[in-house]
């Protein structure tokens, strides 16, 4: 392959952030309509535009698809994905304000749901992509972050 070409197939890959918070055992989900595959569940997130910061990224999303505003903790995964072309950063985070509030178009719905609730909807293939629930069982089986998420609300 020349240099060019491997630099078109760089250029095709997205960055996407996303943030997951837990609070009281639930965690903060929302579902997205997305086209040609219908409503699914995911933790806060999008893709990351130009020159933007990583973690500023998770913070917008968060606000833009719930309302809350967030604090980053750390990162707690990070994801590759063939197909689409992407690579996921996910993140711990806390809430520092805002209320629940869903925006006008693209999100349906925004939920705390529990872990076995999240699992069920893995088993219905209902969830976004499969990093979704291998990060929620991620933190299931790391208690240490659940609980310093905890702590913090």
């Amino acid at each position: 392959m020349n240099p060019e070409a491997e630099v078109s197939e760089v250029a095709k890959v997205s960055i996407v952030v996303s943030a997951l918070v837990i609070r009281d055992g639930k965690y903060l989900m929302v579902q997205e309509d997305i086209p040609e595959k219908g409503p699914l569940w995911h933790p806060p997130s999008g893709k990351v535009n130009i020159g933007e910061a990583f973690e500023t990224a998770a913070v917008r999303w968060t606000k833009e698809q719930t309302g809350y505003d967030v604090r980053i903790i750390k990162e707690i995964g990070l994801y590759h994905e063939i197909v689409p072309k992407s690579i996921k950063h996910v993140y711990s985070a806390e809430i520092i304000g805002g209320d629940l509030k869903l925006p006008q178009s693209g999100i349906v719905q925004g939920e705390w749901l529990p872990y076995a609730e999240i699992e069920a909807l893995d088993k219905r293939n209902e969830l976004r992509a499969p990093w979704v629930w291998n990060v929620i069982q991620k933190t299931r089986s790391h208690g240490d972050f659940e609980n310093s998420v905890l702590n913090y609300l």
